[in-house]
């Protein structure tokens, strides 16, 4: 089930749509290395920042990844270990 809204403010763009995600571990770490999102397969090139989000009565573990052609903000549910995609916007790198 997809709860997915977009709005693009100077090219930056907001979403909250339901994504896969491929995981590593590193000990007890998770690190994203690859997700699906709008019928594409994106690999993630580098983990830019990791934080910690609470929405209500949500909690969010949040990675921030540059694939090479886009920046994304990757959410995953602590409850119900669902993933979204946040903010996207291409990368300049």
């Amino acid at each position: 089930m997809t709860f997915g809204f977009t709005l693009v403010t100077n090219g930056v763009m907001e979403t909250n749509e339901e994504i896969g995600v491929e995981v590593g571990f590193w000990g007890r770490k998770v690190i994203p290395l690859r997700f699906i999102w709008g019928g594409r397969r994106h690999e993630v090139k580098r983990v830019t920042l990791k934080f910690e989000r609470k929405d209500g009565g949500k909690v969010f573990l949040g990675f921030s990844v540059d694939t090479g052609t886009m920046l994304a903000e990757l959410l995953l549910d602590k409850e119900d270990l669902v993933w979204r995609i946040g903010h996207c916007a291409p990368s300049y790198t």
